[in-house]
């Protein structure tokens, strides 16, 4: 080993910076995957085991945005001193938290908009003030854990260049080298997890748990054999046994932009129904259940024959061209025979009603405010 690191050191510098620019990269990319696969990978896991509907997406963002960065990041850092690879990887980290603060809203946005045509230029998952908060803690960390990734680089690159092979090559062996910066992918995913997908998640936690206890426990158990909280579940899980099936999934309809205290959760069985629950102190305890298509038909008969949809524990609204929209029309309403529920996809419904020989369809957008729009005669 000494003899091959004194020889190597007597090698060509410009071969040796080669050397470094290919493993800078490759250390970046090794680098970005685990980030990806303890943030994402681990944030994917759980929303399956919940049956959330769209569990892949934000792994598949993060995929095609993280892991390049932070490629780029490692070939850029490969060059130059200590102070130069500092400031790409705190710079890299900053724009890997800001991708992590906004891939839930407008990132998911932007795919659910790009696979589905009925949510296709509607205003979803709106980026919250309480997201925003965050960016600062983001800038520290980047700013902390960007030091030791940096040292890691160097290290790791010098270690990688002592096992090369004859022609300068990078080796099996140099590869494996690069995942000393585990520990580091590890705790930036911590801090990304915390910040913002484990308040989404935990909603979807809390409903997924009330559907199993309705669904697998027998009814009628003693209350006094389950401890408070569980007890409280089995209950409200019990109280809606009859309507669940034992295949369903589950997306995030709306949260509160303020805080995440309080979310809309959507559950849509595979018998047709679909429940939506209000979850609050960031996903403690349910609050109001509805069945989605009965109220639905309710407020779509509402408003076609009123203008007006009344709701006791939220906000029904409609945007002023639908309202004029309605009042043009209000009676031909009269005539109104049935109403279905059309379309569902997280925190938009399309609701269409028969009237006579034609049909309307509306669209109704969020939870609570819910935003009535895009009323059109089919």
């Amino acid at each position: 080993m000494n003899s091959t690191i004194f020889t190597r050191q007597r090698i060509d510098p410009a071969v040796r910076r080669k050397f470094e620019a290919g493993a800078g990269w490759r250390y970046g990319l090794v680098f970005g995957i685990l980030l990806v696969i303890a943030a994402w990978g681990w944030d994917a896991w759980l929303l399956a085991s919940v049956s959330a509907e769209f569990f892949w997406t934000k792994l598949l963002l993060a995929s095609v945005t993280v892991v390049p960065l932070c490629a780029l990041a490692g070939a850029l850092a490969a060059r130059g001193a200590f102070l130069r690879k500092l400031f790409v990887w705190i710079g890299a980290g900053t724009l890997c938290g800001l991708i992590a603060i906004h891939l839930p809203f407008e990132g998911e946005a932007a795919l659910a908009q790009l696979l589905d045509g009925e949510v296709r230029g509607l205003p979803l998952f709106q980026f919250p003030a309480a997201a925003a908060e965050q960016l600062i803690v983001t800038l520290i960390v980047a700013t902390v854990l960007a030091i030791p990734i940096a040292v890691l680089q160097m290290v790791s690159v010098d270690w990688a260049w002592d096992r090369s092979d004859d022609d300068n090559r990078i080796t099996r062996g140099g590869w494996a080298l690069f995942l000393v910066s585990a520990p580091l992918a590890l705790g930036f995913a911590a801090v990304y997890d915390s910040i913002i997908d484990a308040p989404l998640r935990a909603p979807l936690q809390l409903t997924h748990r009330i559907i199993e206890l309705g669904i697998h426990r027998a009814p009628n158990l003693s209350l006094d054999s389950l401890d408070p909280l569980r007890a409280v579940e089995y209950t409200q899980g019990q109280s809606w046994r009859e309507k669940f099936s034992e295949h369903y999934r589950q997306q995030l309809a709306d949260y509160d932009p303020n805080n995440f205290k309080q979310a809309v959760v959507d559950a849509t069985f595979d018998n047709g129904f679909i429940w939506r629950c209000e979850v609050k102190q960031y996903g403690d305890y349910l609050g109001t259940c509805v069945d989605l298509r009965e109220q639905y038909r309710e407020w779509m008969m509402q408003f076609l024959t009123s203008g007006i949809v009344h709701c006791e524990e939220c906000v029904v609204v409609s945007d002023p061209p639908t309202l004029a929209w309605q009042s043009q029309r209000q009676a031909e309403f009269k005539n109104l025979q049935q109403v279905s529920l059309v379309h569902h996809s997280g925190g938009v419904v399309s609701v269409r009603a028969t009237l006579g020989t034609h049909q309307v369809e509306c669209k109704f957008v969020g939870a609570n405010p819910m935003v009535i729009r895009d009323c059109a005669q089919q």
